[in-house]
């Protein structure tokens, strides 16, 4: 009898394999923007941003209106330090599909690289109303207002984002620096060993 656990290995195994042919693969046995967009995901997670954002271009001249093309090449851009066209592109992928929450919270991302906090607790505001347990919005909105001084509002969004997210490593780290700033050392510390056990278990 096939497990379950079986069927989901060879799926997994299946879709690298296609991955590893698509990244084989020449520009001419390449048949779609899908593609492109595959190949260009498996640069990417090679860390050639060059070649992946080449793939993206090829996928969106095919694909104009391609929103996954949009968010992986703008995804590419940040990754490269280019919040600028990063932007541009997460602005094209709203404009085509407004209700995507992640798009929102990885465009905050990128206007909090700028160092444009205000959008960028726009941007996480608009992803939280969207998804209301978006745990990632709310510790990204809580670091923009940690680096703003705002250690209060900083304290809510983290503690929300454990709330819904237990295992937030990010949060607890966030959450406990405020705590040592505050000058509560034992909240802080229970903080940190949260973290170190929340990664553990995520390996």
């Amino acid at each position: 009898m096939i497990e379950l656990f079986d069927v989901v290995l060879y799926d997994e195994r299946r879709a690298y394999h296609q991955e590893v042919q698509v990244a084989k693969a020449t520009d001419a046995a390449l048949q779609s923007a899908f593609d492109y967009v595959l190949r260009g995901n498996v640069y990417a997670g090679k860390g050639d941003g060059v070649r992946a954002i080449a793939d993206y271009d090829k996928a969106i001249a095919l694909e104009p209106d391609f929103t996954d093309a949009y968010i992986h090449r703008g995804r590419a851009y940040h990754d490269r330090g280019d919040f600028s066209r990063a932007i541009v592109d997460y602005d094209k992928a709203i404009a085509l599909r407004a209700d995507d929450a992640d798009i929102y919270n990885r465009r905050g991302v990128a206007y909090a690289g700028k160092g444009d906090y205000a959008r960028a607790i726009a941007d996480y505001d608009r992803a939280i109303e969207l998804k209301p347990d978006y745990a990632d919005a709310y510790s990204n909105r809580g670091t923009i207002y940690q680096r703003k001084g705002n250690l209060i509002r900083a304290l809510v969004n983290y503690t929300k984002a454990i709330e819904l997210k237990p295992d937030h490593v990010d949060a607890y780290n966030a959450r406990g620096d405020i705590y040592k700033r505050m000058g509560d050392s034992k909240k802080a510390m229970a903080d940190y060993q949260r973290a170190i056990e929340a990664e553990a278990r995520g390996r």
